[in-house]
Parts: C-alpha cells; sequence; structure tokens
C-alpha cells in the first residue's frame, strides 16, 4: 500500500485541506503512484498540490487534497492505487 495516513484540516473561511501521506521514499515512476495520481486528479472540486522533503536519509512526499474534501473517503483514497479510471 502506498497511502501510510490521511488527515483532514479546517483553515478559515471554511477552506477544506486533505493531507496524503506516502510511504517514504515511494517511487514516482510505479504504477501504483501513477494510479493514485489518475485517481486524485479526477476527484471532482478537488485541487491537487504536491509537496516533498528530502532528508538525509529519506524522501517523503506529501499530496495536499484542497477543495471539497468533506466528500472524499479516506479509505477511497488508500485503495485508488488500486482502481482503473476510463
Amino acid at each position: 500500500m502506498l497511502v501510510i495516513n490521511t488527515a483532514r484540516l479546517s483553515y478559515l473561511l471554511d477552506t477544506k485541506i486533505m493531507i496524503i501521506i506516502l510511504k517514504p521514499d515511494t517511487d514516482k515512476d510505479s504504477t501504483e503512484y501513477s494510479r493514485l495520481l489518475e485517481y486524485l486528479n479526477n476527484l471532482p472540486n478537488i485541487t491537487v498540490r504536491m509537496h516533498e522533503v528530502i532528508g538525509a536519509q529519506q524522501r517523503l512526499t506529501e499530496i495536499y487534497l484542497v477543495g471539497d474534501t468533506l466528500s472524499i473517503d479516506a479509505d477511497n483514497i488508500k485503495n485508488g492505487a488500486k482502481q482503473t479510471h476510463s
């Protein structure tokens, strides 16, 4: 499984943000990673933003979902990389 954890944050003006944390050193060329991004980019009313932190021993990838995240089930994200969309 590619996704370690998800969390929702609420900020001012009712902006809803969900953060997805991937396993350290996730292979960006993997099919699982590509499928996850395809799934996320096809979510309605959601903007996807990526952030990468490179440390001395590992690389951590965070994916921020901004928009109507209340309608997103975290389990669907964890399983999103296994789904195929047309």
